[in-house]
């Protein structure tokens, strides 16, 4: 195996920095299937060591973050608005598509309120 082969190339976000390691193994009838890994580091910054064949046929593309954010990106696209809509005792108010969540408030009827005096508040505070 040349160990020099992949050293400064780049394969989507991961470019080559030096050889990392070789795996021995043994398959099933006994031949010596060793993998190579490459450290690589990431367009994001971060380092990575990954399989030679992984990095050749595009198996691997980023450190992980290409995944979060594709993932991220579909979320934002698949987001529904529910502002206005009820679940039970919250009322959707609003939408933030930078956290990917819906702001809501509790929506209670009076009568649904049950007020318990507190024995510790004074008598002006609870006409008050």
């Amino acid at each position: 195996m040349n160990k020099t082969d992949l050293i400064g190339k780049k394969f989507n976000k991961l470019t080559v920095i030096k050889f990392d390691r070789v795996e021995h193994r043994r398959d099933d009838k006994g031949k010596n299937r060793d993998k190579g890994y490459w450290l690589c580091k990431c367009e994001c910054g971060k380092e990575v060591s990954i399989a030679r064949n992984d990095l050749i046929t595009g198996k691997i593309k980023s450190c992980g973050c290409l995944y979060k954010d594709n993932g991220l990106k579909t979320a934002k696209r698949n987001l529904k608005d529910l502002t206005g809509k009820k679940f039970n005792k919250l009322l959707v108010i609003g939408l933030d598509r930078t956290l990917l969540i819906h702001c809501c408030v509790i929506v209670a009827k009076e009568s649904d309120r049950k007020w318990e005096e507190d024995p510790t508040m004074k008598k002006e505070e609870k006409e008050e």
